[in-house]
């Protein structure tokens, strides 16, 4: 597995003891490369505007299926360094904020269960049949 920068996941600064970056390997690396992604909104990133979920168009679209949804938030899932495959996935919205449960097997071969939150970005909008 990989090593990463700790973050810190409420103000996603590094972490630091005795003024040394901190690092993360294993589950807490791939929990965090998920996150990160997730939260990453589609064409965000300047450096590669590839990247990120399309919280903004097809998430947010009432006419798109929550299957097509949850296949996008899947593939994201699965493509994170250090994801074998996903076994299940699940979308909720509670109280504006959508939690992404899913279990996954690691590469090597442990298995992984989450809840992520991602805060709803259209706070005015209190539509919760299929809106994200």
């Amino acid at each position: 597995m990989a090593k990463d920068i700790q973050l810190n996941q409420l103000t996603w600064d590094s972490v630091t003891e005795f003024n040394d970056l901190l690092l993360i390997d294993d589950e807490k690396e791939v929990n965090q490369s998920v996150t990160i992604r997730l939260r990453t909104i589609l064409t965000e990133w300047f450096d590669d505007n590839r990247l990120g979920v399309p919280w903004l168009t097809d998430m947010s679209n009432i006419q798109i299926p929550m299957q097509v949804k949850k296949h996008i938030i899947r593939v994201i899932i699965r493509e994170t360094y250090g994801i074998k495959s996903v076994e299940s996935i699940k979308i909720d919205v509670v109280n504006s904020v959508a939690q992404v449960r899913f279990e996954a097997t690691l590469k090597d071969g442990s298995f992984f269960d989450n809840i992520i939150e991602i805060d709803r970005l259209n706070r005015n909008e209190q539509d919760n049949q299929g809106r994200i």
